[in-house]
């Protein structure tokens, strides 16, 4: 442990459960490298060339891994607190379940990656690239996504609680039986994204983009919608909006509103 590696080429090399906390892998070469179960717990991993790397269960706490390239990585089940991904390319990753509370996401690229169930509470994603990622089932408790990209994502199921959305991206994407309490979606685009069954506890849409999403059978409570656009928004069976709300939504073009 503490190896000094920098730019060493690992390419497709075996080093699954071995022993790195605290190496110096800048620049390494680890393209399709078997770490799975490997101990990286404060290795610097910064602009790494891991791509196909397997990192499946291995022990990433305090990993700096900016500007590392992990296209196609399998991270599955990697745990790991307070990681840097920032920059990172993450392209068609799968990090699946993994374990990565306070890690920092911003900037990242994450297209059609996938972090089903995953537990991401604490992180940071301001200006992530996340287009057609895989969220669902995932915590993302008090997140930080402001002006994420999440467009055409998947948060089927997602625990949103707390998180920052503020102009985020989240056109046509599914948040089907989402929980959405305590959330910031000032300026937010949700263009044809599908609510159905969701959730939505004091959250802000004041200035969001509303227009043509799917609320059906949502659950609402203290939501400001103001300045929201509604046109095309369907709201069939909709409940705990307030007959004022109810009223608003119908002058500014909502479709199927409850009669309050």
């Amino acid at each position: 442990s503490g190896a000094s590696c920098q730019e060493t080429d690992f390419t497709q090399a075996n080093l699954s459960w071995a022993k790195l906390s605290g190496a110096t892998l800048v620049y390494a070469q680890l393209s399709a490298a078997q770490l799975n179960c490997a101990g990286l717990e404060g290795a610097n991993l910064r602009g790494a060339w891991a791509t196909k790397a397997k990192l499946c269960g291995a022990r990433l706490d305090g990993v700096e891994a900016s500007l590392a390239q992990l296209q196609k990585a399998d991270l599955r089940e990697a745990t790991g607190k307070g990681i840097s991904f920032i920059n990172a390319n993450l392209k068609m990753a799968n990090l699946g379940a993994v374990n990565f509370p306070e890690a920092n996401f911003s900037g990242a690229t994450l297209d059609l990656a996938s972090l089903e169930a995953a537990n991401l509470i604490d992180t940071k994603w301001v200006g992530a690239d996340l287009e057609r990622v895989n969220l669902s089932r995932a915590s993302l408790v008090r997140a930080d996504l402001t002006s994420a990209n999440l467009i055409v994502a998947n948060l089927r199921a997602a625990d949103l609680s707390e998180v920052i959305l503020r102009g985020a991206q989240l056109l046509e994407s599914s948040l089907e039986n989402a929980l959405l309490k305590d959330v910031d979606l000032t300026e937010a685009s949700l263009f044809s994204a599908n609510l159905e069954g969701a959730r939505l506890s004091k959250v802000n849409l004041k200035n969001a983009d509303l227009q043509y999403a799917n609320l059906e059978n949502t659950i609402w409570n203290g939501v400001d919608l103001s300045n929201c656009e509604v046109a095309g928004a369907v709201f069939t069976d909709a409940k705990g909006l307030s007959a004022k709300q109810c009223q608003w939504l119908n002058k500014n073009g909502a479709l199927n509103v409850p009669i309050r």
